[in-house]
């Protein structure tokens, strides 16, 4: 289902009306028709032909099937949108506008005693003003994951206490 709405503060610079997406790593049909940024929308399809068939298998130990991705953001540059899965232990990258996947980068396990290893549950992603790194929060292991967005490499893994969730950029002069 498809909501309009519109956040108290744009996130990563977007201004304008948004539509919420939905997606997940069964069902990544995303319903987001338009990104808009500086008054500047792009229209983007709504397909099924997006969905990543690997990594998998994430989730089930975790009790998070039917968890969809709401770590979705936009690099400030504009060119790619950056989606979380919870399913899949991973951080997927799509070009803008055409939404064709470029990659993905997994994240750490978490491996509790005596049981299988799980997902790092990814949360939030907040971007560096240069579009440089990507942050991911992961609130299964209380990492924050910081991803080189043009390797897809894993370059830092920052321990930050107990589940961390949303998370922004502050840049200081």
């Amino acid at each position: 289902m498809e909501t309009e709405f519109r956040p108290p503060r744009a996130p990563h610079g977007l201004r304008g009306k948004f539509r919420r997406i939905h997606a997940s790593y069964f069902r990544p049909a995303f319903q987001l028709q338009r990104i808009c940024r500086s008054g500047f929308c792009e229209a983007l399809r709504s397909s099924q032909d997006h969905a990543p068939s690997e990594p998998g298998g994430f989730g089930i130990a975790e009790g998070r099937l039917n968890t969809p991705a709401h770590g979705i953001g936009v690099a400030p540059d504009g060119k790619s949108l950056w989606v979380n899965s919870t399913l899949a232990n991973a951080v997927f990258e799509y070009s803008l506008p055409d939404l064709a996947l470029v990659g993905h980068t997994s994240l750490p396990l978490v491996y509790p005693l005596g049981h299988v290893p799980t997902g790092s549950v990814p949360e939030w992603i907040t971007f560096t003003p240069d579009s440089r790194l990507v942050y991911i929060s992961n609130s299964g292991n209380r990492l924050v994951s910081a991803i080189d967005t043009k390797t897809l490499k894993l370059v830092a893994v920052i321990p930050v206490g107990e589940v961390p969730k949303r998370i922004d950029t502050l840049v200081l002069h």
